[in-house]
């Protein structure tokens, strides 16, 4: 699984108090645990082309537990005030291919990209510090170019990139670019923050609160980023996560009825942003009957896999649904491998998937994963 990765670049001599400096200013709290390799003296263009000479240029990888609340960006313009050099942060993500560039100059001003579609784009944030232009062809992924400024030292190896750029309001193609590069670091592995999680085995409560939404259900699968806008989604998830972290997402059928099949989903975290929208990480664990919705609280039936394992039927099934995506070329974050080695493959592909309602209800009423895997299919067919 892909996770995105960031590097900063300066034409200029950043030292390593400048970074320190910095990385105070933006503050932390006590858990983090925050490194940085700075690579110096050389030509920051000869370095995206792989070949690194001599300069004056520097390049700073940086890794950290808490990499979520950590913007490279910000980091950017700090460094370029201590230092008074032109400085650009750069993020690539390989899937969904994803690109992003801050330049931040010594006079204060500011130039942005975020480029969705490729994960090499990154490089002409690069051309508008350097003045070169590169071919993206040629230029080398991310990651490999920080792991040239990382070399072999040890200390934060095991830490995620700090690449989040901050999540500006009045781009929604941008916003959800970034969200979603965020989403495949999560879904990668990265923990969104450190110490004790809740319980993943937790058996699914048979009354919960509920969220009737407006828009697609969020179907069972991985851990994954998620925006709430309007007041009673926020106050809902405020109250969750005080105390079980349990709500159940149930989508709004004709009239304002709720739909007879929802998600049950734990928030792990919750975080507010700047315009009263919070963002956070969810996981929807499992389908559900609702049964009624009183005073806002759901009576639910968890639906579990009726199903007899059949290894032969399931993989049957999987390749008719990797056939459909690759006739309709839907891209999506898992391998073939990834796929076919999963006891489940559809709880890996369905919420990836923008299914109409009707479509949803007829996947969350699946029982099994063999009966997800055709509810799959019938949608791609049908698509």
């Amino acid at each position: 699984m892909s996770k995105p990765c960031g590097l900063i670049l300066s034409v200029g001599v950043v030292t390593a108090e400048h970074v320190t400096a910095a990385l105070n200013d933006q503050g932390g709290p006590a858990w983090d645990q925050t490194v940085f390799r700075i690579l110096a003296g050389l030509d920051v263009g000869s370095l995206v082309a792989g070949v690194p000479v001599q300069g004056e240029g520097t390049a700073i990888s940086l890794a950290s537990s808490g990499w979520w609340l950590r913007n490279l960006d910000d980091l950017a313009e700090r460094l370029a005030r201590l230092s008074g050099s032109d400085v650009v942060a750069l993020m690539g993500c390989p899937e969904p291919p994803t690109s992003a560039w801050h330049l931040a100059r010594a006079d204060g001003e500011t130039e942005r990209e975020v480029l969705v579609g490729s994960s090499r784009s990154w490089a002409d944030g690069v051309a508008r510090l350097t003045g070169h232009a590169f071919s993206l062809v040629q230029v080398p992924p991310l990651r490999r170019i920080a792991w040239m400024v990382h070399g072999e030292d040890q200390r934060g190896a095991h830490l995620p990139s700090i690449s989040n750029l901050r999540l500006e309001l009045d781009d929604a193609g941008a916003w959800e670019a970034l969200v979603a590069a965020r989403g495949a670091a999560l879904v990668g592995g990265w923990e969104w923050k450190p110490g004790p999680d809740l319980d993943l085995e937790a058996d699914v409560p048979f009354r919960m609160r509920s969220v009737m939404l407006q828009g697609p259900v969020r179907l069972p699968g991985p851990p994954r980023w998620a925006r709430a806008t309007r007041a009673v989604a926020v106050r809902t998830a405020e109250e969750a996560i005080r105390t079980d972290g349990w709500v159940c997402l149930v989508p709004e059928q004709d009239h304002g009825k709720p739909a007879v099949y929802g998600t049950a989903v734990r928030i792990n975290q919750l975080a507010p942003l700047g315009d009263g929208s919070f963002l956070g990480v969810l996981h929807p664990r499992c389908s559900v009957r609702v049964g009624g919705i009183k005073g806002g609280i759901a009576s639910i039936d968890p639906l579990t896999d009726n199903e007899p394992e059949d290894r032969q039927a399931l993989g049957d099934a999987l390749d008719e649904v990797i056939v459909r995506l690759r006739a309709r070329r839907v891209q999506v974050q898992y391998t073939e491998r990834e796929l076919r080695t999963s006891d489940d493959p559809a709880s890996l592909l369905g919420w990836q998937l923008a299914m109409a309602p009707e479509h949803c209800q007829r996947y969350l009423a699946a029982r099994g994963p063999i009966a997800r895997l055709k509810a799959l299919s019938t949608y791609l067919t049908r698509r």
